[in-house]
């Protein structure tokens, strides 16, 4: 059970041969516990470690998990990118539709722009199409990031009164107060 090796120098105290494979005795002697295959091939001294091509095949494997890692951390920051500019794209289609709504359709000066200090990298383009019904029209808004490629826009349509009947407007002008 016990393999006696003979160490040369001075060695007090336990010796570890890996794994507590074995004890120093007090004549520099080395009794070791033969228990498994490292510790008999410890105290046959041919220990062995892995070999390059061990390595290499782990180096390798693990090489590849971390590109796989990178290349979805990349997708996902693309996805946050985008959601994020559709977002603003139909909100700030939103607004421009609001403000021609109250403008009117007659009050519509500009087909294209840009958004300015509200949001510099975007711009707008207004189309106003004719229906078959002939006191609506249809009126696409669209918002693009100037910075990004094209393709990445906002569409938003909407259908809106060309403008309000004479009957009507007489009507409101019949039962405003009149100021004085």
């Amino acid at each position: 059970m016990w393999n006696t090796l003979k160490i040369e120098g001075i060695v007090k105290g336990p010796l570890a041969l890996g794994w507590n494979c074995g004890l120093l005795e007090s004549d520099g002697t080395v009794r070791a516990e033969v228990q498994g295959r490292r510790c008999k091939e410890k105290a046959r001294g041919n220990v062995r470690g892995f070999s390059l091509l061990e390595v290499m095949v782990a180096l390798a494997i693990l090489a590849t998990a971390f590109t796989a890692v990178l290349k979805l951390h990349s997708d996902a920051m693309d996805m946050v990118i985008a959601g994020r500019t559709h977002t603003q794209g139909a909100e700030l289609a939103q607004y421009k539709l609001t403000e021609i709504e109250l403008a009117g359709l007659e009050g519509l000066a500009l087909q294209s722009g840009e958004f300015g200090e509200i949001a510099p990298q975007y711009a707008w383009d207004v189309t106003v199409e004719p229906t078959p019904l002939e006191s609506w029209s249809k009126v696409t808004v669209t918002v693009n990031n100037i910075h990004l490629r094209s393709g990445d826009e906002f569409r938003l349509t909407a259908y809106l009164l060309k403008s309000k009947p004479d009957e009507e407007k007489d009507e409101e002008k019949k039962e405003a107060p009149k100021q004085e």
